[in-house]
């Protein structure tokens, strides 16, 4: 009943009055640093999921970034404990991103350079199991870091009039920074399994590089799906 209220409301609404919802995706660089210096780039696919609102110039949104990856030889040490393997790697970042557009003479085209910051989960495993041989107990070689980050960019946006529900197309290119803060994960020393959970080792942190593309949802789709359900 909760969310048929809440439905209701919305289509009681005459405009999403420069609400949107952008859906892109791309490719990141990544390059992890820290105190061992044995880590290394890594490629990885990204999506992203922006709900915002524009005003004339200013544009506020929440953004949602995943990336999966795969780091080759991803080395740390737990406690003076070497561990080292491949992992594939999953993240999540989310939080605020302000920009500003700027129009060219047609107004069919803005550029808007744009600051965020944001709050990251990682998570790096392997199909590989740790084995105590005290007990005979395996668990996943599997670990966990948490941080936050900043990031600065400029995205280039093409206003589709001819669309009929397409508000715009846009081109993103972006430069981040995180800090690993937190991590657990379980290690294995003199055959035994221990778990590491505190500050995260070797100080890791990395700098990103990414490009996407994606498209805006907002008012077009907003009408059809009014006009849809019998409502004006």
């Amino acid at each position: 009943m909760k969310y048929l209220s809440l439905t209701l409301l919305l289509f009681s609404l005459p405009s999403w009055a420069g609400g949107y919802l952008e859906l892109s995706g791309g490719v990141l660089h990544k390059q992890l640093k820290g105190d061992s210096k044995s880590y290394k780039s890594s490629q990885s696919f990204l999506t992203e999921a922006s709900l915002g609102h524009q005003w004339v110039n200013w544009d506020f949104s929440l953004d949602t970034m995943y990336s999966i990856g795969r780091q080759k030889d991803f080395n740390f040490s737990y406690l003076q404990s070497a561990n080292g393997d491949d992992y594939n790697w999953h993240s999540v970042s989310v939080g605020p991103t302000l920009k500003y557009h700027i129009y060219s003479e047609s107004g069919t085209w803005s550029w808007a350079p744009f600051a965020g910051v944001f709050y990251n989960h990682t998570s790096a495993d392997n199909s590989a199991k740790f084995t105590d041989l005290t007990t005979g107990k395996t668990e996943d070689n599997s670990h966990e870091s948490w941080g936050y980050g900043g990031k600065l960019g400029v995205q280039f946006k093409q206003y589709t009039q001819s669309s009929s529900w397409v508000e715009s197309i846009s081109y993103k290119v972006f430069g981040s920074y995180t800090k690993y803060r937190k991590t657990e994960g379980d290690y294995l020393k003199n055959n035994r399994i221990l778990e590491f959970k505190g500050d995260t080792p070797d100080k890791l942190h990395d700098y990103s590089v990414g490009v996407s593309v994606g498209f805006a949802i907002g008012d077009k789709l907003f009408s059809k799906a009014k006009n849809a359900v019998g409502l004006k």
